[in-house]
């Protein structure tokens, strides 16, 4: 699942409101830090999930102007993504705002998440030697 997370009723709405008429069903659950966590199976239509994080994107723009605009909101700026380890658990890596703003200006949320589930891939199972003799794609 991928999670996207808002402090703002409104622009989740829209979020939802976007994903049911692309036939995307979300589940979405409260969190104390954002105000509410929408999640997304990752096994939806690749054109659906590309317009979807777009709108998150551009979400996102809103909901840091409305953050900037609410002393409450940049008091609890968290950031983390959802990894799901060969065990079987899941856990959160969390990030600190700077760090995320500056990955989230360059990747997808869905690259982002890509990128960290790479990390904790090869922090689980870590390869000695030098990298060119042991990377396989």
């Amino acid at each position: 699942m991928f999670e996207y997370q808002f402090f703002d009723d409104h622009l989740r709405d829209r979020y939802l409101a976007r994903a049911a008429s692309l036939g995307v069903a979300c589940e979405v659950s409260a969190d104390q830090i954002a105000g509410s966590v929408v999640a997304v199976s990752e096994e939806i239509a690749e054109a659906a999930a590309e317009e979807l994080d777009a709108l998150y994107d551009t979400l996102m723009q809103e909901q840091a102007v409305l953050a900037g605009q609410n002393q409450d909101w940049v008091a609890k700026r968290l950031a983390g993504f959802q990894v799901t380890l060969s065990d079987g658990l899941t856990h959160t890596v969390r990030l600190d705002a700077d760090n995320a703003n500056r990955l989230l200006a360059n990747f997808t949320p869905a690259e982002a998440q890509q990128l960290v589930e790479a990390i904790a891939r090869s922090l689980e199972n870590p390869l000695d030697g030098p990298l060119c003799n042991r990377f396989k794609a």
